[in-house]
């Protein structure tokens, strides 16, 4: 990186694959150069954050009028969005640009807890969806089994 003419300061984003610690270094001629360490760790605050809210998005589920739909049990739905949450933060944690989320907003817990949340409501309804067409699917007869 290079400072413009006249300036003082520079930001930099750093991303890593792996977690551990991390120096940076600057160097400028005629200045004392400094270093830095950083220490990346897995954001476990945010990730039980969105488990939670993917809990109760999963939940709030139960209060929505579906006509015709039955009743579900509060612990399959809790589990539901808490499993959405888990996968659909993961994924989004893991590629925030392909999502069009910054990592700044998803490593907070305010972020953590709306991708939760939308997660938990709106993930637990996909995978209630699959989860009917696999109980509902018909096994496919193998071949020598025919009545």
């Amino acid at each position: 990186m290079r400072l413009a003419p006249g300036r003082a300061a520079a930001e930099v984003e750093y991303r890593s694959a792996r977690l551990g610690v991390a120096e940076i270094s600057a160097r400028a001629a005629g200045l004392e150069s400094r270093s830095a360490r950083l220490r990346l760790a897995f954001p476990w605050l945010e990730l039980a954050v969105a488990l939670a809210a993917g809990l109760a998005g999963g939940l709030l589920r139960r209060y929505r009028k579906v006509p015709g739909a039955r009743p579900r049990s509060i612990v399959s739905l809790g589990a539901e969005g808490t499993l959405s949450a888990l996968v659909v933060y993961g994924v989004v944690l893991a590629l925030p640009m392909s999502v069009g989320i910054h990592p700044e907003v998803l490593t907070t817990p305010l972020g953590a807890f709306t991708v939760g949340a939308a997660a938990g409501f709106f993930g637990a309804t996909l995978l209630d969806a699959l989860l009917r067409r696999v109980v509902r699917a018909e096994p496919e007869p193998r071949p020598g089994n025919s009545p």
